[in-house]
């Protein structure tokens, strides 16, 4: 006889941002042919709710306390007129600064007109430090 199978999809942003229109339509497909929405957190639950209209067959609590990271309105940009960053994307790389780790390449993309308004911040150490 044997046990029998239950098949989930576990969603672990909101729904309405977990995948796009085709991949939505499916995961309806998928959840009206019996698979089992799997929630990370309360407010993916919720987003489960009201985008499938269904409830999670199980919520599983975030591995952290979102709210011991959020800060005061206007801390975002506060600090980022602080450190010059302005209002454009910023691209910060941490990591030892060698051949390997091909930051040539990243400053050439750099160069593309469509990422005019973009920074790019380098963080470490390395052979290539002075070079950079």
């Amino acid at each position: 006889m044997g046990i029998p199978a239950l098949r989930v999809h576990t969603l672990h942003n909101l729904a309405m941002h977990e995948a796009d229109r085709a991949g939505r339509w499916i995961q309806q497909v998928a959840f009206c042919q019996g698979v089992a929405p799997v929630a990370i957190g309360q407010a993916v639950a919720e987003s489960v709710r009201k985008l499938y209209r269904r409830d999670p067959a199980a919520i599983i609590p975030n591995g952290i306390k979102v709210s011991a990271f959020q800060v005061p309105i206007g801390t975002r940009e506060r600090v980022r007129f602080e450190l010059g960053a302005g209002s454009g994307p910023v691209l910060l790389v941490v990591g030892r600064l060698n051949v390997q780790k091909n930051h040539a390449l990243l400053l050439s993309a750099f160069e593309d007109p469509r990422l005019s308004q973009a920074q790019l911040w380098v963080a470490g150490e390395g052979e290539l430090e002075a070079e950079l």
